[in-house]
């Protein structure tokens, strides 16, 4: 059976993984690799099969130590990725071939970390961009909060919209509330146009896309009370630079007093041509919990 598929064009090679296991930040794979241009003397598929096989490779490990490497800091500090990590953001170079793998290494992580679907995932934005100088294919931010209690935190599911993460091979919760004595603040992970079977609601239509997404994102913000009044910023990905137009007329139109950021940054699933995030704050908390 095939696990997955890695298309290297530059290298003239297509990727095949039959199995894996990740543990501990060593990797073992079944791999076939084929050479997609048969003309090429051998010494140079032997070359492209290595360049390959070490992009796919490190793009996982890289992943893993990433992770690995916020935890201890973490640690150093009296936190836990589990107890105190709020969101991430991953940036993935070439996210259409390299988005697979550091999922793959994210699930076996967070599964070592005692992340799991039975207890609870971090809200996260995984998108494309570009390394540059930087000679690595994944980079992470990430928020934490210290002394945070697990009775301030909701984690949003909007189950009449969108469906779990965990359905379609991935961990990461669509969005958190942490409520304090004096507010609330609610992190929605990045949404696209997506229902709740995990298929994407107009396919090859931007603004379908754009429709389908603000009402996830509304689904989410009115499960935690609040609504697009209370969002401080927004932050909406592109895969297409050429649908700018018509993305940034509609946010002006419709949502032209709240901060706002258009990026040209492909979205993790080739269908999508949108994706958005955001940030609310709603004052008025709970006075079973401190101040901010």
């Amino acid at each position: 059976m095939i696990y997955g598929r890695v298309e290297d064009k530059e290298n003239n090679s297509l990727l095949e993984i039959s199995a894996y296991n990740v543990g501990k930040g060593v990797a073992e794979y079944n791999l076939i690799i084929k050479i997609s241009d048969p003309s090429l003397i051998v010494a140079d598929q032997i070359e492209c099969l290595n360049k390959t096989c070490n992009r796919f490779v490190e793009n996982e490990a890289e992943t893993y130590d990433i992770m690995s490497t916020y935890t201890r800091h973490l640690g150093s500090v009296g936190a836990t990725l589990a107890d105190n990590c709020l969101r991430t953001w991953i940036f993935v170079d070439d996210i259409d071939n390299n988005y697979g793998t550091m999922v793959d290494a994210r699930n076996a992580f967070f599964e070592k970390e005692g992340l799991t679907e039975e207890s609870h995932y971090i809200a996260s934005t995984g998108i494309e961009c570009g390394m540059g100088a930087y000679p690595h294919s994944v980079q992470m931010d990430a928020y934490a909060v210290g002394g945070i209690h697990k009775e301030q935190i909701t984690f949003l599911k909007s189950a009449s919209h969108l469906n779990p993460t965990s359905e379609f091979g991935v961990s990461f919760e669509r969005g958190t509330m942490f409520e304090y004595e004096d507010r609330r603040h609610v992190i929605i992970s990045g949404t696209a146009s997506i229902n709740n079977k995990g298929m994407t609601v107009g396919p090859g239509d931007i603004k379908e896309q754009i429709k389908r997404m603000v009402e996830n994102v509304d689904i989410l913000l009115s499960e935690s009370g609040c609504c697009y009044g209370d969002v401080a910023h927004m932050i909406v990905y592109l895969r297409n630079s050429e649908d700018f137009e018509t993305v940034d007329s509609y946010f002006r139109e419709n949502f032209g007093n709240i901060p706002m950021v258009i990026l040209h940054a492909p979205v993790c699933r080739k269908g999508w041509l949108i994706e958005m995030e955001c940030m609310a704050i709603k004052y008025g908390g709970s006075d079973r919990f401190p101040v901010l």
